[in-house]
């Protein structure tokens, strides 16, 4: 997808749940979705520090952090939003 972007001069975004009403992913270009990019890779229970996947929902995050004896420590009403999203937008 890099080369054929680069080859017809086209950019490549990237979206997250489409939680945003912004025309940031609106696109005639190349649209890479994270969807596929979720759950938790790592949890250091020493320094409460976890790794997760750009693409994990914040409700997906927070049932895994759940079950390692975790919360995040704030959320907001809506838990539909991708971690890549939620600090990008």
């Amino acid at each position: 997808m890099v080369k054929k972007a680069n080859i017809e001069n086209k950019k490549i975004r990237v979206v997250g749940s489409r939680h945003s009403f912004t025309p940031l992913i609106s696109t005639t270009d190349f649209l890479v979705s994270l969807d596929h990019l979720q759950g938790v890779i790592t949890i250091d229970k020493e320094n409460q520090i976890a790794e997760v996947w750009a693409g994990t929902k914040l409700e997906r995050l927070g049932q895994e952090l759940y079950q390692s004896g975790f919360a995040q420590e704030n959320l907001g009403d809506i838990n539909v939003q991708s971690i890549a999203g939620a600090l990008l937008t």
